[in-house]
């Protein structure tokens, strides 16, 4: 993604959008996003989907000081948890599978 066109790097999120990655942008109105998340993008990682590398990279070298992003997903890669300036580990204390609510789209997926 380095030395890319912003509209490539746009081109990027709709990859990982078709690639089924739902995301989730803020725009201040001037063009500029202050807001992305990505929703479980860990897990896209994990199984080789995204690669690691160019997330990395974008993140350090690309991404726009003022622009946060937020990555869920389970299992953090170790070099995504270093750059990273939050990290939670989340405990699952209720879920609506356990009272038989199969999973739901918009939801679980």
């Amino acid at each position: 993604m380095i030395g890319q066109s912003r509209s490539h790097r746009i081109g990027i999120l709709f990859e990982l959008i078709r690639k089924g990655l739902p995301i989730f942008l803020i725009d201040n109105g001037k063009n500029k996003i202050q807001f992305v998340s990505v929703d479980e993008l860990n897990i896209a990682i994990r199984y080789d989907y995204v690669d690691i590398n160019e997330v990395v990279t974008f993140l350090v070298e690309e991404k726009p000081e003022m622009t946060h992003v937020v990555i869920t997903g389970r299992n953090a890669k170790d070099d995504l948890i270093e750059i990273a300036d939050l990290v939670t580990e989340m405990e699952l204390l209720k879920h609506p599978f356990r009272a038989g609510i199969k999973a739901q789209i918009g939801v679980e997926y």
